[in-house]
């Protein structure tokens, strides 16, 4: 199965209950991924997702016992490239 990245997602729609006729009669739900049409230059971008206790508020209990915040950290980096089928091509 194809998972496409966040960078690569035009537009993402989640059907339930009910659905019209094209879709047939089943029970569930439906995912429609569409994703960006590409272009023959090359692109790119960088991205952080940031996550730290400071940007947390503190737990009902532990404010109530005067307990701290534990500490937490993540951050993750990464990058994407795309690049058009004709420059991969040549």
């Amino acid at each position: 199965m194809y998972v496409p990245s966040v960078d690569e997602l035009q537009e993402l729609k989640v059907q339930s209950y009910t659905f019209t006729a094209q879709y047939g009669l089943s029970l569930g739900n439906y995912v429609n991924a569409i994703t960006k049409s590409g272009t023959s230059s090359l692109h790119g971008s960088v991205f952080e997702f940031l996550r730290n206790s400071v940007l947390d508020s503190n737990y009902y209990f532990n404010r109530v016992n005067h307990v701290a915040k534990p500490p937490f950290r993540r951050n993750q980096f990464g990058f994407s490239e795309r690049a058009g089928v004709a420059e991969i091509l040549v």
